[in-house]
């Protein structure tokens, strides 16, 4: 008996004495072998009982068109082969054959059912596109196919809707599902060019591919126990999860692009059923936490990457909708879409601390990747925010970002008053929150009221701004990311407040001025080693006072009384640095200090600059220079017994040139227009002071290339003269 034969009674039969897949391959080959055309045996095989058993199951679909799409590959191997090329110069050429086989099969698909021509004609479109990747063929028969699919489709989407709505369908009806539809098409559909697309019923596929993710995830409850988690593994939709994403993603696009209220509601509606998985699963989130399941790890990253695949195109593609389209209308906007996004975002936060944070910029690799990082998840974080900050200026939304913050920071539990009120819980699952939570105020505090900011968001920043003294429970990484989130935030709200308006006194004023003095006492006791780096000391000192100066009493004309908060600051600062040289303990906390010092003077006003620049010259001037490193290496034990005599406030010749270096650039770069002059004229008075024991360094201070200006290593007058020519 021959193979084909074989294959048209086993295609026959109800159940196949071969497996499946053996069936599935003998199809292929004689699809793709079969004389002269297969027309024939396609119609056999889309009517026959294996393949057209009722119920239709979703498995027996894919093998049928997974035949058909292996049948594609075998013929285009079977015409490209040379040896059985035609000599004639009027042979057909690859893609001609190409054509008139699939033309054959299509004729085959006539009159057939509906589900049976979408399962054949996808997998014949999946086979083309296969085609056009690795053999660059195109052929004109793909637009046919393409329809066939759409049409296909829609009349499936049609067929099976009086599932529903009929109080009697046929028994048939019952057992094919449209999800199932989808799933079958999950992969061909962003093929098909959109403006084919279009003529489907966007919004039902939508709600069905909802339907299906949200399956896929037993509605969130796969961490109950083994048994769910097991049977999210063991669901087909799980297994078509990536592909289904991909066409939400598509389908939300696509209702949205027309820019209609209809768009906006779909896509709401989407997401809306995605925040509830994602908050069901926060829920149990705690179990792998402490067990060691990694089953469960990699299902709650398939959720988070399906979630940030679908919002992040729903938040694109809602940005050019007017306001006017939904103004008034409907409670769905780009707003709700953002707030969905974020809240799903913040259920998963655990999720999304292991891949870096929200913040982390990560290390570009080779391939220009992020290692560690999900640069997708941070853009659609970052498009959120955008969108909600923005929709502050709407009168119907303006109360949007703050109702969002409060959300947050209520979830977040409280500890108690008392001693032990500064250590809040230090587990990672509440980190990960709290550090996602101040990721989202430090972008949003520049739209909030004054009253949000003192009343809700303060007493959560206040918990972390100190590292905890002892704790050994406690993972170093978590807490530190939470800390420097913590500190992150109030130089946010520093920003926002020296961005507004001098000449205005702005809500926010009087939280400033109780703030200022509690945050610089703050900043000195985190200018310890382990706790503000030197960079971070620096920025967080400089921003502090240049928010503090803008603090503006109305009945004082200009002068140093103008700025007496932020002149507080700079005192504060000056007093802690006396004081540490004081103690002769020396160490990286008294050049932390001064490196602050030095960073205050493009952040001091004209009338007080006078004053900064004369205790930098104290600070650098007054300290004796110690032995670099390498003369006390040169000169052995003697020259070791000497510098034990020196000081240990002394700077080291590195310690000084870094402050050299940090003056020279706020000198050039970072002192505004109007106290560049004076600036100049006083870095001129006192540059051979301040350049006094540089002379022998091996390495002097230079500034980048596009200035060209240089400390001279003999006395420094060639750097005078060019600063003086700016």
């Amino acid at each position: 008996m021959s193979g084909y034969t074989r294959l048209l009674q086993q295609l026959h039969q109800t159940e196949s004495s071969l497996p499946l897949p053996t069936i599935q391959a003998a199809l292929a080959h004689h699809l793709a072998n079969v004389q002269p055309i297969p027309t024939t045996l396609v119609a056999t095989a889309i009517t026959s009982k294996l393949y057209f058993a009722h119920p239709f199951t979703l498995p027996v679909l894919q093998s049928l068109q997974t035949a058909f799409r292996h049948a594609l590959h075998l013929k285009y191997a079977l015409v490209d082969n040379p040896g059985r090329a035609s000599s004639s110069i009027f042979a057909q050429s690859i893609k001609s054959q190409m054509n008139e086989w699939v033309g054959s099969v299509m004729k085959g698909l006539q009159g057939g059912h509906v589900v049976m021509r979408l399962a054949v004609s996808t997998g014949l479109l999946l086979g083309s596109e296969d085609l056009r990747i690795e053999k660059k063929l195109e052929f004109h028969r793909k637009g046919k196919i393409e329809d066939e699919v759409v049409i296909a489709l829609a009349e499936a989407l049609d067929l099976y809707k009086y599932e529903a709505d009929s109080a009697r369908p046929v028994e048939w009806e019952k057992e094919f599902q449209k999800d199932d539809a989808d799933v079958l098409s999950a992969q061909s559909l962003p093929l098909i060019p959109r403006e084919k697309l279009g003529a489907l019923p966007l919004e039902e596929i939508s709600k069905l591919l909802t339907s299906c993710i949200v399956s896929a995830f037993q509605e969130g409850k796969f961490l109950d126990d083994a048994n769910a988690l097991a049977a999210t593994e063991a669901n087909i939709f799980f297994n078509s999860i990536a592909a289904l994403s991909k066409l939400q993603s598509l389908v939300l696009t696509l209702s949205l692009e027309p820019r209609s209220i209809d768009g906006l509601c779909t896509a709401a509606s989407s997401l809306s059923d995605l925040r509830q998985v994602c908050a069901r699963v926060e829920g149990s989130i705690e179990k792998i936490v402490t067990g060691s399941s990694s089953n469960a790890w990699q299902v709650l990253k398939t959720l988070l990457f399906c979630c940030v695949m679908i919002t992040e195109a729903s938040l694109s593609a809602s940005l050019y909708i007017a306001p006017s389209t939904y103004k008034s209308i409907s409670d769905s906007t780009p707003t709700t879409l953002a707030i969905c996004t974020l809240q799903a975002l913040g259920h998963l936060s655990y999720v999304v601390h292991q891949f870096g944070g929200v913040t982390s910029m990560g290390t570009p690799s080779e391939d220009g990747s992020e290692n560690g990082v999900f640069k997708e998840m941070r853009r659609t974080f970052y498009l959120a925010l955008d969108i909600l900050a923005s929709s502050s200026a709407s009168d119907s939304t303006q109360n949007l970002p703050e109702a969002f913050i409060k959300d947050l920071c209520t979830s977040i539990p409280s500890t108690s008053e008392g001693p032990s009120s500064r250590l809040p819980p230090l587990d990672k699952l509440h980190l990960a929150k709290v550090s996602y939570t101040l990721a989202c105020i430090e972008q949003l505090i520049s739209v909030l009221k004054a009253d949000t900011v003192s009343a809700t968001v303060w007493p959560v920043v206040d918990r972390y701004l100190y590292l905890p003294e002892t704790a050994n429970d406690v993972d170093p990484e978590s807490f530190r990311e939470t800390y420097e989130a913590a500190h992150s935030v109030i130089l946010a709200f520093f920003a926002s407040h020296a961005n507004a308006n001098a000449n205005t006194q702005s809500s926010d004023s009087e939280f400033v001025q109780r703030l200022v003095p509690f945050y610089t006492r703050c900043l000195l006791e985190n200018s310890d080693d382990k706790k503000l780096s030197t960079v971070q000391f620096c920025m967080a000192f400089s921003a502090l006072v240049r928010a503090a100066c803008t603090f503006q009493a109305g009945d004082v004309q200009e002068g140093p009384e103008k700025y007496t908060l932020g002149w507080f600051c700079i005192s504060e600062l000056v007093k802690a640095l006396k004081e540490e040289e004081e103690k002769h303990t020396g160490g990286e906390k008294l050049h932390r200090l001064r490196m602050a010092l030095v960073s205050c003077v493009s952040a001091a006003p004209f009338v007080l600059l006078g004053e900064v620049l004369g205790e930098v010259r104290r600070t650098i001037t007054e300290a004796d220079m110690g032995p670099s490193p390498s003369d006390i290496k040169g000169k052995g034990k003697a020259s070791a017994t000497e510098s034990a005599g020196i000081p240990k406030q002394a700077l080291t010749l590195k310690q000084k040139q870094e402050l050299i270096r940090a003056l020279y650039r706020e000198v050039i770069e970072e002192v505004g227009d109007r106290e560049k002059e004076f600036v100049i004229q006083w870095w001129y008075a006192n540059l051979e002071l301040l350049g006094r024991g540089l002379e022998q360094s091996e390495v002097g201070v230079k500034s980048d290339k596009e200035k060209s200006g240089a400390i001279s290593r003999h006395g420094g007058h060639e750097s005078a003269t060019m600063l003086a020519r700016l």
